[in-house]
């Protein structure tokens, strides 16, 4: 008999999409599978459009909390998943029908096996043409390789459900950037293989529409950063990633999310203009961030390198006062 995939969805108030979701995995070529609907407290409609689904398939189990995130989502649904293996998907994106069955098929044990993508913008698919079928070896020390191709996320993946449950393996609930990217790293640590990369596209992933909500500031973005600079750096020295490039790759990685902790401490209007200088600041001193001005690039702008440098917001601040009025 077939070995059983559990597919965990997270669902918080994305009624517009979710037909085409669950559609798309029910309508999967390998029907071994479990469909694991959890209704993160939405309040449109949601929880009924999950009931509906239900009654017309056996292999769905709806699971509906009080809203608490999607990694707490994702973890209530791994504890309820009674498959060999686990997948999961965004409740606004969908897949191709092939997407259970190419990816159980490439599956080693002690492997990860992870596929490429597509993008959606509304209702375009922005790089339908550039799709390939051939798949390649990595070994966990160049992980870093694979920073471009979806390996900061869960949905592209096949994982081996008793490795994540015997370890007990999970998403961190209690931070908001990169909580993802640890999952899938712990998980490598646990593994003894390698990652197999698949080029075939085989998720469509909707890109976050361009508002309002996309300038929302994070708290503490700042000390989440600094966490996963740590975390990462911890995994790069036990997988002994030696390459200069990848390397950089993670510095590039990790100064462009120091970037936007800066930003976004500036841009909190609870804190006087003094705090919001030094605490920047405080970032700016800091062994992760030094690390990362010391490695990447930066920026090709010489007078935004020199600034980013001295290690003091104050030049920062200056430099864009004088780029404003120019």
């Amino acid at each position: 008999m077939s070995k059983k995939i559990s597919i965990v969805v997270p669902i918080y108030n994305t009624s517009k999409y979710l037909d085409k979701c669950v559609q798309s995995l029910i309508n999967q070529s390998y029907k071994n599978i479990e469909v694991i609907l959890v209704n993160d407290g939405s309040t449109d409609t949601s929880l009924e459009i999950c009931k509906q689904y239900k009654l017309k398939d056996n292999r769905i189990k709806i699971i509906n909390i009080n809203n608490g995130g999607v990694s707490n989502a994702r973890n209530i649904g791994i504890e309820y998943s009674s498959g060999d293996f686990i997948m999961f998907c965004d409740s606004d994106d969908y897949v191709s029908s092939k997407w259970c069955e190419n990816l159980i098929l490439n599956y080693r044990e002690e492997y990860l096996v992870m596929c490429s993508y597509y993008e959606v913008q509304d209702t375009s698919i922005l790089n339908l043409n550039d799709n390939k079928n051939g798949n390649y070896t990595i070994n966990k020390s160049k992980f870093m390789k694979l920073e471009s191709c979806g390996l900061n996320v869960p949905w592209n993946k096949i994982f081996d459900l008793n490795i994540i449950k015997r370890n007990n393996i999970k998403f961190n609930k209690n931070i908001t950037l990169g909580e993802d990217l640890l999952f899938n790293i712990e998980y490598l640590d646990y593994i003894s293989g390698e990652i197999i990369f698949l080029e075939e596209k085989l998720y469509y992933y909707r890109l976050p529409r361009v508002n309002s909500l996309s300038k929302k500031i994070i708290k503490n973005y700042d000390e989440q950063c600094i966490f996963l600079f740590k975390k990462i750096q911890y995994y790069i020295q036990k997988f002994n990633m030696t390459d200069k490039d990848l390397l950089k790759r993670f510095y590039d990685m990790m100064f462009f999310q120091f970037q936007k902790a800066l930003e976004y401490n500036f841009l909190d209007e609870n804190y006087t203009l003094k705090d919001k200088f030094k605490r920047n600041n405080k970032i700016m001193k800091s062994y992760e961030y030094r690390q990362c001005c010391s490695n990447s690039d930066i920026s090709t702008n010489k007078v935004y390198r020199w600034c980013y440098r001295k290690y003091n917001y104050y030049f920062i601040y200056l430099l864009n006062l004088i780029l404003k009025k120019i």
